[in-house]
């Protein structure tokens, strides 16, 4: 989960995009290099008081514990 802060900002002006694994907020100049495992196709948005809230979700195999044996 991501949050940033637009003040006074609407819905419709801000714009939020994904390629190479990288989300990037234009308004803002802001990038975040997403972690493996992120299914960009469901990548959610909202914006509620000025505030942005990007949803990231994860594999469930990534979510789930790796088992390391030892030799």
């Amino acid at each position: 989960m991501a949050s940033v802060e637009f003040p006074g900002a609407a819905k419709e002006d801000i714009r939020i995009e994904v390629h190479n694994g990288k989300l990037t907020v234009p308004a803002e100049t802001k990038t975040l290099q997403l972690q493996q495992g992120v299914k960009d196709e469901e990548i959610a948005a909202s914006v509620e008081n000025g505030i942005l809230t990007i949803a990231l979700p994860k594999s469930a195999s990534e979510l789930a514990p790796k088992k390391i044996t030892t030799s």
